[in-house]
């Protein structure tokens, strides 16, 4: 004996529920992000990176522009990224140096450290096209974070990680930093 139509319609429907992740809610966490505005270094043996986190649009977005050492804190970023809430989960767009559009979607929140994955790209040469499938942030205190993004190239995927931390207003001194005004 066939089990009913319905009960097949069922079993498929909840099979289907299974295998979509729920995204955690972010609204904490983008309120949370917005507490990195400002200017931040992460030193290292080939030079400085910067970030610059400035809110915009009426505070719905998080802009994040990425600048290396070879152009200084006051040149045109490299890369930038949008965060910004796509209902309840926090979302990402990086307008990346590579000419391609990730998108991605905060997957873990935990006090502390926060996960963001691919979920599609735009601008792409080919399906396996270099580009960034992951961003992770681990902060220490309100002046300290490790931010490490994962490049998939070639179907492997390679870690890039940065320990940055706050740069002082212009009323602090900077000499710490080894740095010049």
């Amino acid at each position: 004996m066939r089990p009913p139509l319905s009960l097949l319609a069922l079993a498929l429907s909840l099979a289907g529920c299974a295998a979509v992740p729920t995204l955690p809610d972010g609204r904490a966490a983008f309120v949370a992000m917005n507490a990195m505005v400002g200017d931040w270094v992460a030193p290292s043996k080939e030079g400085p990176t910067y970030l610059t986190y400035r809110r915009v649009a009426n505070g719905s977005a998080l802009i994040e522009e990425m600048r290396g050492h070879e152009l200084g804190p006051q040149q045109a970023p490299l890369m930038v990224s949008v965060y910004h809430m796509d209902g309840n989960v926090l979302a990402m767009t990086h307008f990346c140096g590579q000419g391609n559009q990730p998108r991605m979607h905060a997957v873990e929140l935990v006090a502390g450290r926060m996960r963001f994955a691919e979920f599609a790209t735009t601008n792409l040469a080919s399906a396996d096209a270099s580009r960034m499938v992951r961003v992770e942030f681990a902060w220490t205190d309100a002046d300290h974070f490790t931010q490490v993004w994962t490049t998939r190239i070639a179907g492997s995927e390679v870690p890039w990680s940065f320990a940055f931390q706050r740069m002082p207003t212009p009323t602090q001194p900077i000499g710490h930093l080894g740095m010049k005004r």
